[in-house]
């Protein structure tokens, strides 16, 4: 008997793995465009080039990350919820399919939101004073639950993307601990795999955020009053 449940819990881990790893390649590959474009931004030299590459970097990511980052969610979704038999490439392409729409019209709102962040950060920091920076470090943390709830909402629940909006700014705003801890598992998940674990990049890197985002958000998702 201990030995089956040894070699049941290496099966589980196995599984597991091989799902994240897929699911995680998909996400890579629809997301081509953008990776180029950040691989430009770190060999360009001069301010021009920086500019014009930072730009088309902000245009691809509505049109590339948000849809495919949207599929990735929902797909880990459908295995959170315990649909385990799922075929994760045809169901990908389904869920990219359907939310393209609307995870692009949705990303392009946070971009639009991100890139007044930023600017406000630049101008505070810098005009105003320094001591801003910490504002902006705390307030970076929510919006980055934000828009790691938007893509959970948009896999979840088929509802316009305002509302998906406006429940995702209350998950992160009625749910500040959980919001926060996930924020920090997230950021030190990317923090790991950039600097000292690059292989998790290509094969776990999203799927873990991603799970561990929605699992945190399916467990009080119940409790968010949402307008049908």
């Amino acid at each position: 008997m201990q030995t089956n449940g040894i070699i049941g819990g290496l099966y589980t881990i196995t599984e597991w793995a091989t799902r994240l790893a897929l699911t995680n390649i998909l996400w890579l590959i629809f997301n081509i465009p953008v990776l180029l474009s950040v691989l430009t931004l770190l060999i360009v030299t001069s301010m021009h080039d920086l500019i014009f590459i930072s730009a088309i970097t902000v245009i691809l990511l509505p049109l590339f990350f948000f849809p495919a980052t949207s599929a990735m969610f929902a797909v880990i979704r459908r295995w959170i919820i315990g649909e385990v038999d799922v075929r994760i490439i045809s169901s990908f392409w389904q869920h990219y399919k359907r939310n393209y729409v609307r995870s692009m019209v949705g990303g392009i709102a946070i971009i639009l939101i991100w890139v007044i962040f930023l600017l406000d950060y630049y101008y505070f920091v810098n005009f105003v004073h320094e001591r801003f920076e910490y504002l902006f470090y705390g307030l970076l943390i929510y919006l980055f639950m934000f828009t790691i709830h938007f893509f959970s909402n948009t896999a979840h629940f088929d509802m316009h993307v305002r509302l998906t909006l406006k429940n995702s700014l209350l998950m992160t705003l009625k749910n500040p601990v959980l919001s926060f801890i996930i924020s920090v598992i997230s950021l030190f998940i990317l923090f790991i795999s950039f600097s000292f674990a690059p292989f998790l990049i290509p094969f776990f890197m999203g799927s873990f955020i991603a799970i561990i985002s929605f699992t945190g958000f399916y467990r009080v998702c119940l409790n968010i009053p949402v307008k049908k």
